[in-house]
Parts: structure tokens; C-alpha cells; sequence
């Protein structure tokens, strides 16, 4: 298997009605140069996710594995989970709510496949934008990758964007980095410990839109004060 896709989700029936066409989209582009699986991680949902997602499976004509949480582990448990049962050589993550194009997964392989360990996508790359996000949510992600910039030093490999869940790993590389975040702390968790480890990572524009259905599960306050605690471990 060439490509796994692992993508946690938590209450996202709403957002699945556009998830799946583009999953077989990216399926079509990516299978005649790429053997491809789809590891979809129900995280405890309450709602139709899985009973959808299962829908999917069975007449999608890739493979395509369904995972339960129950109950909820959170987006670092549901990574983990995901990472346990991914087989092929390149493992991308992305979230159910396609805040990214999905179609820019390819441009992550290709990136692994030039040498690099970690492909991230960064809507704040000279190259990458952001569309239609207000300020309430793009505000503190601006000043959180700032933070990690500044906190990592040298370190830092002059990236733009460390928090974001849209990534593409060499899998030799995940046992090194795994996340022992349960919370949205996991992806930033995940490319500081790559970064320490002196990981080639590879920084890819992007475009980071505003979320079209059902309502974010992210807890700001929450979620800062995992980032300032995890930044004042950073060395």
C-alpha cells in the first residue's frame, strides 16, 4: 500500500454529505499512480457518522476501513488509533470538515516522496491564503504558530504553520513522534517533537477555509492553554 488517509471525526454527519464525494474524487486521481486506503476514525460520535461512514465503505470501490471510538478519545486518540492500522508507506491526516482542498493531499506524497519526513499544507506560506476565516479563529492561530516559531528558535526550521492536522508522514518516522495529547494539541505536539528530532519537514501552501457545516468541536480556551503549557516544555 502506497498511501493511507486517515481522517478522526466526531459528530460530523453533516459534513460527510461532501467528504465522501471528494474522498472518491481524490481516489480517482490518486489510485492510478498510488495504491490508496481510507481510514475513517469515528470518535465517539453520537450522531450518523458511523452508520454514514459504513454506508460509504460498502459501495466505495477503494479500500476503505471504519474505526470506532467508544468512548471518545479525543483528535490525539483518534490519530493514534488510526496510526495503528495504517499500512501504506505515506500516511496523510485530514479533518472531516475540509477545512483545506483535498486535492492538495497529492502535492503532500509527492513531497514525501522528495525526501522530506513531515509534509505539512500552511495556509500561512508566502504562497498559501486564507479565505473567508474570521478573525475569531484566525487571530489565535496566527499567534499561536508565531509562538511555536519564536519558542522553537532554530529549531523551528522557519516554518509558518505548526498546528495544522492536514500532513503528510513518512511512516517509519510516526512511532518517534506520536502524540500523548488527547486533545487538538496533538498536531502541534506531533511536528515539535519531528523538529527536535531534526525531521526534514517540507512546508506546502495551501488555502484554509471556513468550516461550511455542522459546528467546530474545539474548545479555544481549552485548546490555548494546552499550546502555553506545551510551549513552556518546548527546549
Amino acid at each position: 500500500m502506497d498511501v493511507s488517509i486517515i481522517i478522526p471525526m466526531h459528530n460530523e454527519q453533516e459534513a460527510l454529505a461532501s467528504l465522501f464525494p471528494a474522498l472518491d474524487s481524490l481516489a480517482e486521481e490518486m489510485l492510478p499512480h498510488r495504491a490508496t486506503e481510507f481510514i475513517l476514525v469515528d470518535d465517539g460520535s453520537m450522531d450518523a457518522t458511523f452508520k454514514l461512514a459504513h454506508a460509504w465503505a460498502d459501495r466505495c470501490h477503494h479500500p476503505a476501513r471504519i474505526l470506532r471510538l467508544n468512548p471518545r478519545e479525543g483528535l490525539g486518540g483518534a490519530l493514534r488509533c488510526g496510526f495503528g492500522f495504517a499500512v501504506g508507506r505515506i500516511v496523510i491526516t485530514y479533518d472531516a470538515d475540509r477545512p483545506y482542498p483535498l486535492e492538495d493531499a497529492v502535492k503532500l506524497a509527492n513531497a514525501i516522496d522528495d525526501g522530506a519526513d513531515i509534509a505539512t499544507a500552511s495556509p500561512y506560506h508566502p504562497e498559501g491564503r486564507v479565505e473567508g476565516v474570521g478573525p475569531g479563529r484566525l487571530l489565535p492561530s496566527k499567534l499561536a504558530n508565531l509562538a511555536y516559531r519564536i519558542r522553537l528558535g532554530r529549531q523551528s526550521g522557519g516554518l509558518a504553520t505548526y498546528t495544522c492536522g492536514f500532513r503528510a508522514y513518512r511512516r517509519e518516522i510516526l512511532e518517534s513522534i506520536l502524540p500523548s495529547s488527547q486533545g487538538f494539541l496533538a498536531t502541534a505536539q506531533m511536528m515539535t517533537r519531528g523538529l527536535r528530532q531534526n525531521l526534514k519537514v517540507a512546508e506546502i501552501p495551501s488555502v484554509l477555509r471556513p468550516r461550511q457545516t455542522g459546528t467546530s468541536k474545539m474548545n479555544m480556551l481549552r485548546t490555548t492553554c494546552s499550546h502555553l503549557a506545551h510551549l513552556v516544555r518546548c527546549r
